[in-house]
């Protein structure tokens, strides 16, 4: 780590040399305590399954998994988390063998090198699987109970299997439908299509909850697809009875090609094209995309083409090795996506058409594009194209990704705001130059490419970049970056507006108002903690004293009253300005200024303590949990560093 301490480490050791002519023993003992680290707190408390309510004997099974916390909310401070599937037959409790299937197992990334064997794994609270009964259509038809288990919480649904072999249990369809085959329901069996839909110019296709179809794949580079031709899907279902759509091949056509775009065992997808708006709600969509390429290489699941419209939430596209969402060349249509996970595909969306809107609300894209970059397959999250149109992320993770989390080009201008970013193979953001970034209480890290701007301007405000991801070649003239915070990766304050930031190289300091080269005491980045312990400097770094940096998702914290931001923290006046909590610091009072073993007394037992603050903040407070930093703030500048020494030794000495 870079850091300015060598002067302030030189002017206290002085000092404690005088004071302390026996240090040996504390100072051997500051060594082990800098080696500290800080836990994380919030673990999970429930688990919620999302399954649908039958399935084939010999096909798959997608799932979706999440930790709830107490309050209910997806419990996202959990990272990265794995638990276990299994199954039992309902009338005996009898174990039912399962497979979970294999997407790719590229060693990069979070999930990289596995899965494992009946191995679920969760990102920030959200997860999904795809499994197979061992036995196929072997296995009796009847009633299961599938289980997930993360950590101590446990959750299970009932599913009801079908034998596969059962040629009765298939309602099969292809070519345009009218009439009654313009209603799905689970009263019809299995839906099978077995060759191309069409929903024509002033029909609607009614999907009902609980429905479940599969899908042949097609010819390759032409799978079996919905073709939506200016009509309507309407396909609604429940968190207890989701909508399924799966593959006729089973586990071949939900893997992802390392050295091709295609991989014909997919079906297709749903195609869009001509004038209207298609409803996806609560669905399941897995083994997807075999297609023509028609942008980055891999082909459309859900492809959106002249003015047509998509609104999709509460739904899953997993194990899919196609392109998730794809407006192509001329599309301007809105696309509004929400609470859906978007996990184990090739690419997940890309838009390059001219006057659309494309809107990201509260979904995880988790596991995507995971393929060699020298074969020309790797996949961004998500790619924006073209001026003049709206792309807007919100309240999103953007997690384990083969290239780049958001990659743009053509003087695109997305807009990101409150979402996790990180675990990239790349880039964080990709900008050419006539483009623009607009970035709003994000946490980004572990993207070596970072923030690339090409020339092109960064609007970047109350972010946090740590562990390789930072910004570089930024617009100087135009890129204003506020109330932030890059540690230790670093930021020039003299390109562009820098202010009330922290850089992590103090080489950098020189421009802007209220930027610092200081350690803002993360509580635990080795497991995605990037919130503030007590006493750091970010608390209180903003222009009004308050809070810099990433500021907390899915939303910023937020409150109404100025107790609503007690701190407990004697050293800082606490209230609350326009919804934000402010720390504006303070002389501690006596009897605490001095104290920084939190003893109650100011004695020569506070040097290792004092010195260990002034060296690495974060160290300090793995060591000495409870202590407030500041007590160290001795000259009342509201940092703690060497400055601090001699008005720290008057302390010691007294009067």
């Amino acid at each position: 780590m870079e850091r300015n301490y060598v002067n302030e480490r030189s002017t206290s050791g002085l000092i404690l040399v005088k004071l302390c002519r026996n240090c040996g023993i504390l100072l051997a003992a500051l060594a082990l305590l800098i080696g500290g680290s800080a836990a994380m707190a919030n673990g999970p408390s429930t688990l919620r399954l999302t399954v649908p309510t039958r399935m084939v004997s010999n096909k798959t099974l997608t799932l979706k998994a999440e930790l709830i916390d107490a309050a209910g909310q997806i419990d996202w401070r959990v990272f990265n988390v794995t638990g276990v599937v299994s199954a039992t037959r309902v009338s005996d409790g009898s174990p039912v063998p399962t497979s979970i299937t294999v997407f790719e197992t590229m060693s990069g990334g979070a999930g990289g090198g596995g899965p494992f064997a009946d191995e679920i794994r969760l990102y920030n609270g959200v997860g999904s699987v795809s499994i197979t009964l061992d036995n196929g259509a072997a296995e009796g038809p009847g009633d299961i109970l599938v289980t997930v288990t993360v950590g101590a919480a446990s959750a299970s649904k009932v599913v009801t299997v079908l034998d596969g072999g059962d040629v009765g249990i298939f309602r099969n369809l292809a070519g345009t439908l009218t009439g009654a085959d313009l209603l799905w329901r689970p009263q019809d069996g299995v839906i099978h299509l077995f060759g191309d839909v069409t929903v024509g110019a002033g029909s609607t296709l009614t999907i009902e909850p609980g429905t479940i179809v599969m899908v042949d794949a097609g010819p390759p580079n032409a799978g079996t697809a919905i073709l939506v031709n200016s009509g309507t899907v309407h396909a609604v279902g429940t968190r207890e009875q989701p909508i399924a759509f799966f593959p006729s091949s089973g586990p071949l056509a939900m893997v992802l090609p390392q050295s091709t775009q295609n991989n014909p065992p997919s079906w297709r997808g749903f195609y869009h094209s001509g004038n209207g708006t298609s409803t996806y709600q609560w669905m399941i969509v897995s083994g997807a995309g075999n297609a023509i390429v028609v942008g980055h290489p891999r082909p459309p699941i859900f492809r959106m083409m002249d003015s047509y419209s998509v609104n999709m939430s509460d739904s899953v596209v997993a194990d899919s090795p196609g392109n998730v969402m794809v407006a192509i060349a001329g599309a301007s249509g809105t696309y509004h996506v929400q609470r859906s996970l978007f996990s184990r595909c090739g690419i997940g969306g890309e838009f390059i058409g001219t006057g659309y809107t494309a809107l990201f609300e509260d979904s995880w894209f988790t596991r995507i594009g995971r393929a060699p970059e020298p074969n020309g397959v790797d996949g961004d999250t998500l790619h924006f194209d073209r001026p003049g149109n709206t792309a807007i992320v919100r309240r999103c993770v953007l997690t384990d990704c083969g290239d780049d989390l958001i990659d743009h080009s053509t003087s695109a201008t997305p807009v990101l705001e409150n979402c996790l970013l990180y675990d990239a193979r790349d880039k964080v953001v990709s900008l050419d130059g006539t483009g623009l970034i607009t970035m709003t209480n994000c946490l980004a890290f572990d993207a070596p490419g970072q923030v690339r701007c090409a020339g092109a301007p960064a609007i970047i405000t109350n972010c946090t970049f740590s562990t390789t991801s930072s910004v570089n070649g930024q617009n100087c003239v135009t890129s204003a970056i506020r109330n932030s915070v890059f540690w230790t990766s670093s930021i020039p304050t003299c390109c562009g507006l820098v202010t009330n930031t922290i850089v992590g190289n103090p080489s950098h300091l020189g421009c802007g108002i209220g930027n610092l080269s200081v350690d803002p005491m993360f509580a635990n980045p080795a497991t995605g903690d990037y919130t503030l312990l007590p006493g750091s400097p970010a608390l209180t770094a903003g222009p009004l004293g308050e809070q810099i940096g990433w500021l907390g998702f899915p939303v910023p914290s937020v409150c109404q009253s100025n107790s609503d931001c007690n701190d407990n923290d004697p050293c800082t006046d606490d209230s609350c300005d326009s919804g934000i909590c402010s720390y504006k610091p303070m002389i501690c009072p006596p009897g605490i200024l001095g104290d920084m073993n939190c003893d109650g007394l100011v004695n020569t037992l506070d040097i290792p303590a004092f010195a260990l603050a002034t060296v690495d903040a974060s160290a300090y407070a793995s060591a000495y949990p409870g202590c407030n930093i500041r007590h160290g703030d001795t000259n009342g500048d509201t940092l703690v560093n060497g400055a601090d020494a001699q008005a720290f030794v008057a302390l010691i000495i007294g009067p």
